[in-house]
């Protein structure tokens, strides 16, 4: 969450995925990396569906 508020995002509220994400490694951490916006020209709901997959 501190990362996020680092670049003014937020971290979704999304338990589920949250949670399995955590588990898949022994020891989580968060990265931040970055893409072209012109990405950010897709629907959000598009983007999030190919985040979550």
């Amino acid at each position: 969450e501190s990362l996020a508020e680092n670049v003014g995002g937020k971290v979704p509220e999304d338990a589920p995925i949250l949670e399995e994400v955590a588990h898949l490694v022994e020891a989580p951490k968060a990265v931040m990396g970055h893409f072209d916006e012109e990405f950010l020209e897709l629907p959000q709901e598009v983007l999030v569906a190919v985040m979550k997959a």
